[in-house]
């Protein structure tokens, strides 16, 4: 299990200064988590960290913990300025750095950045094989972004994206695929996991899983994935979880009650 760090707003996150993202940090790994995570949203009414930068500071205070985006939204910028700061972010996460990408699925991220909507799915293709190409040292339009040999190559990619195929794509061409809990139903996940596994697909991540064990929620097969229940209820869902064939959990904290994240950890399983 991973943390999404810090939790957004809608997930009854508060705003925290440095000191307090770098301790969190800190807590979060001492727990015992496998993975800290960040996703990518603008101009939807609260303020959220850019995942690079954040991820790049937690990385020079923890040890152990990976560090993902979950994810980052390909065509919210130029494919070269994303392919550095990945590079970038790797160097200082020492092997820990994953990028969870995809072609992002909300207008309002892409009006404020001023970025076509309509055409993310295309944008989105172009620009992986471009980072693709400029991590290997490739000339990309006029020029080539040189990594150094220890970048060579950029980090592991997961693929965030449910349509056009690249489910299977991201279990033949590139590290995993990333789902997102908050996006998807029981059923919808249980189809798209098992696509997945039979294109050969390695690591199936499910991001953006709301946890609050002080709730009641269902998990019928048309309700969104979620940890909203009772310890008991939310070790049978990762177990659920688990036989989809889903290799890692991140999930949203939104229960602001001292201790529920010692709560949380105690579930890993």
């Amino acid at each position: 299990m991973g943390i999404c760090f810090p939790t957004p707003i809608p997930c009854n996150g508060t705003p925290v200064t440095g000191d307090e993202l770098l301790a969190g940090a800190k807590r979060i790994e001492e727990l015992g988590f496998a993975g800290i995570w960040m996703p990518d949203v603008m101009g939807r009414g609260y303020f959220a960290l850019d995942p690079l930068v954040g991820l790049a500071a937690v990385a020079a205070v923890t040890d152990r913990v990976e560090l993902g985006t979950s994810i980052v939204q390909a065509p919210l910028s130029d494919a070269a300025s994303l392919a550095r700061q990945a590079l970038s972010a790797a160097l200082v996460g020492r092997g820990r750095f994953v990028l969870g990408v995809g072609a992002g699925s909300t207008r309002l991220d892409f009006e404020i950045t001023g970025r076509d909507y309509d055409r993310r799915f295309q944008i989105f293709e172009e620009h992986v094989q471009a980072i693709r190409s400029l991590w290997a040292g490739e000339q990309t339009g006029a020029g080539r972004l040189e990594p150094w040999p220890e970048l060579a190559g950029g980090p592991p990619v997961l693929i965030g994206s449910w349509e056009g195929g690249w489910i299977e794509r991201a279990a033949a061409e590139f590290d995993g695929w990333i789902g997102s809990g908050a996006h998807c139903s029981w059923d919808q996940l249980e189809a798209a996991a098992k696509r997945f596994r039979q294109a050969g697909g390695r690591r199936a991540v499910l991001a953006s899983v709301v946890a609050d064990l002080d709730q009641r929620g269902a998990a019928g097969p048309d309700d969104r994935v979620d940890l909203r229940c009772p310890s008991k209820e939310a070790l049978s869902r990762l177990n659920r979880l688990v036989d989809y064939g889903i290799d890692d959990v991140i999930l949203m904290d939104s229960n602001r009650q001292a201790g529920h994240l010692e709560r949380l950890a105690e579930l890993n399983i």
